[in-house]
Formats: structure tokens, sequence, C-alpha cells
């Protein structure tokens, strides 16, 4: 029986080894010049009126991000919250650039609670939309669980 795990074990490290053998370095940026300037992620600009500047979950600090692929750019909230999180009634504290506001019309605000959303993140999508003026713009939500 341990000869029989020990061969399972060893078959199953050669098979990720030729697996990993043909993916790319990871480290080494092979994309052309013009897709390095207009893909992937990156914080927002201190000076985006329509920015998130500040998410905290509970005691989960949240990052928001300008995401942009193949010329795209979406808006994505990344946070980590617990398993034991009520997915349904999220007090959320937000602090925005200035003059920006959580729109009522966001489909996972659910109550306000003295100027902190409660957000139902069990929806889909999970959008929560930020206005500046006549601006707004639509943050995505990227959850990770720990």
């Amino acid at each position: 029986m341990k000869r029989l795990c020990l061969g399972m074990a060893i078959l199953l490290c050669a098979l990720q080894l030729c697996a990993c053998a043909g993916e790319k370095n990871p480290t080494v940026d092979t994309a052309p010049a013009t897709d390095a300037l207009t893909d992937g992620e990156t914080p927002l600009s201190s000076d985006d009126p329509l920015a998130i500047t500040g998410f905290v979950i509970g005691e989960s600090v949240g990052e928001a991000r300008a995401v942009t692929e193949k010329g795209e750019t979406r808006y994505v909230i990344y946070i980590t919250l617990p398993v034991d999180t009520d997915f349904k009634r999220c007090i959320a504290n937000i602090e925005l650039a200035p003059g920006a506001s959580v729109s009522s019309q966001s489909p996972c605000v659910v109550d306000d609670l003295g100027g902190r959303p409660v957000l139902n993140l069990t929806l889909d999508p999970r959008t929560l939309i930020v206005v500046n003026g006549a601006k707004e713009r639509a943050y995505e939500f990227e959850i990770g669980l720990g």
C-alpha cells in the first residue's frame, strides 16, 4: 500500500512538472509594449473624481482598482471577507473622492446607516455605483474568502 501511494505521489509530481514545463515564465513580460500600456490593473488616481479611496467591511480592507483588458476598462473592488460574513447585510465604510457619493441606484445597496451603505453581496451582479455631478461609475466586486 505504501509503495502504491509513493508511486502515485511521484506520478502526480511528474505530471505537474510536465504541465509547468510548457508554461511561460510568469515573471518575464512577453507582451508587446502597446499591450503593456493598456492591459493590467492600476490603482485609481488621487485626482479621479469617481475614485473609491478607501473601502472597509468589518475588519477587512478592500482596494478599488481599474482593470484594463483588450482596451476595455472596468472598475473592481477587491476584498477578502471571513467565511462567516453575513453577505446579505455587509456594512461598508467607504471613502470617496471629494464631491462623490454612493448612488442609491446601486443594485447591491439595501439600506443606509448614517452614511454607511448596507450591501447585499449575494446579488448578481454585485455593482456599486459612484456618482459625482453628472458622472457615474460602476464598480464590481471580487470577493475572496479567508
